[in-house]
């Protein structure tokens, strides 16, 4: 998920990683100190980041993927919390802030938004190959993932004003549909069994 400038949190069923982010953008720090913490095993580490973190999720069988940020650019590293080494992944290094990290719908994938100077997109990211795919259009600011099951549901401005979105796959094409229409806009989507909840 996205994370902000205050201590945060992103979580799974078996890890905890927590940091301090306040004051490390503007500081441009080189590198941050987060803590891992297992609740099934008991076990507390430290993880070195190499740059401001921006955004982070976990994958059991891919550790710890986050996005950092350092002298204006941002990467994705994997971080193997066992050994508190960080791996920069293939291909993923990019101009502007990455602001959101989610899994994807296969081990390996994940789902990242990207601002750039001139719009927000949403790309399908694979670790394992370096492969990076857009799935958003240029003319839109996309962001705020959540995947269920093969459905991504996002926030977009796509039609005038911010409303949730869902596309899946069907036979190599994305099938897109909007599923919100609220006068204020609509954000940050969660699928919870047959009910989605939005901001």
């Amino acid at each position: 998920g996205a994370l902000g400038q205050a201590e945060e949190e992103v979580y799974d069923e078996e890890r905890i990683f927590r940091f301090n982010s306040g004051g490390v953008f503007a500081k441009n720090s080189p590198e941050v100190v987060g803590e891992v913490f297992e609740p099934r095993t008991g076990f507390k580490g430290k993880v070195r980041l190499p740059g401001g973190p921006l955004a982070a999720d976990f994958d059991w069988e891919q550790d710890l993927i986050v996005a950092c940020r350092y002298m204006g650019r941002s990467r994705l590293y994997q971080i193997d919390i066992s050994t508190n080494k960080s791996v920069p992944l293939k291909n993923a290094d990019f101009a502007g802030d990455v602001l959101d990290v989610v899994r994807g719908r296969t081990s390996g994938e994940y789902i990242i938004a990207h601002a750039s100077a001139l719009n927000v997109g949403l790309f399908l990211f694979d670790i394992n190959t370096g492969k990076i795919s857009p799935i958003s259009t240029a003319a839109e600011k996309a962001f705020q993932p959540h995947v269920e099951g093969n459905v991504i549901y996002f926030s977009s401005d796509k039609d005038g004003s911010f409303q949730i979105y869902r596309m899946q796959e069907v036979k190599g094409k994305w099938v897109r549909e909007q599923i919100s229409s609220s006068t204020w806009g609509a954000f940050r989507p969660f699928v919870y069994g047959d009910t989605i909840a939005f901001v």
